[in-house]
């Protein structure tokens, strides 16, 4: 992701953790992922009028939304100008036009270096803004920044059922590339990961298609510029262990690095974890994650 002549590049977010995992035991890029053979430009320029974004209408929720709803001072409806002249949001990673909403713009800031610039305590935010300078919508994603500016039962790392415990089951789910997202009876939209640890949350106006370029840039801000939240049941040892189990298995010589055990510890199951390490051929490895 790029800007170069006031023309607003964004890259597809590729995915394909398992068979990267399996055989060569996926690394995390440092910068975005590789363009397409055609990139989609869009002009920075607003048009006065500002459409609205089909959305199911929320409800009123529990007391304890307060703190989701309101984010280090981000709130819907409130002006954008104010807040990210000063403190983390003076300078973003990325500040882009929407594809589908060349009216809404969103201002991307990563828990990982981006154009020179990171986000507080591994933290990645992303705030939608229209003509009018309003905040519409607004998702934050893993780190610790969140931790004392939202409300339970959402936190980093727990399982989506510590959520319907409390709100019920989500009225509506679907997968991303990297996120999958829950959407409850009080508007709010809970981001998980690949076996249902909370990455974050989402708030304000947002559709339940999971092609809307909305959900597009939290996808690129928590995929290519953020660190994976780990399931807690799998430790750093352990996947450490199934990491390296899976370069010996395939003869490659090397050993496991950071990021390899990142991902081991978020995207993979302790099931698989385990067939993993119970493995000796690649062809029983792969069938770890045959479902």
């Amino acid at each position: 992701m790029y800007v170069r002549n006031g023309v607003v590049r964004m890259f597809d977010l590729s995915v394909g953790i398992v068979a990267g995992f399996i055989l060569t035991a996926c690394s995390k890029q440092s910068g975005p992922p590789a363009p397409p053979a055609a990139v989609a430009e869009v002009a920075l320029d607003h048009p006065a009028a500002t459409p609205e974004l089909p959305s199911a209408a929320p409800v009123a929720g529990p007391s304890d939304l307060g703190a989701l709803t309101d984010f280090d001072g981000i709130s819907i409806g409130t002006q954008w100008k104010p807040l990210h002249a000063k403190g983390p949001y003076a300078k973003p990673c990325s500040s882009e036009a929407l594809e589908d909403e060349p009216r809404i713009r969103a201002w991307m800031y990563t828990g990982l270096p981006c154009e020179d610039t990171t986000f507080v305590n591994g933290t990645s935010v992303v705030v939608f803004v229209d003509a009018r300078d309003k905040v519409v919508a607004f998702g934050w994603m893993a780190g610790t920044y969140g931790a004392t500016r939202n409300a339970s039962p959402v936190t980093v790392g727990a399982q989506l059922a510590t959520v319907t415990k409390v709100w019920g089951e989500p009225v509506a789910k679907f997968p991303l590339g990297k996120l999958k997202v829950a959407r409850f009876k009080n508007g709010v939209r809970v981001l998980t990961g690949s076996v249902d640890q909370i990455v974050g949350a989402a708030v304000g106006s947002f559709s339940d298609s999971p092609t809307s370029k909305r959900w597009y840039a939290l996808d690129v801000a928590y995929g290519a510029y953020t660190d994976p939240v780990p399931n807690p049941a799998n430790s750093y040892d352990f996947c450490k262990r199934v990491s390296n189990h899976v370069f010996d298995v395939s003869g490659d010589g090397r050993r496991a690095t950071e990021s390899d055990i990142a991902h081991c510890r978020a995207d993979q199951t302790p099931e698989q974890n385990q067939c993993v390490l119970d493995a000796k051929t690649d062809q029983e490895l792969g069938a770890c994650f045959v479902h």
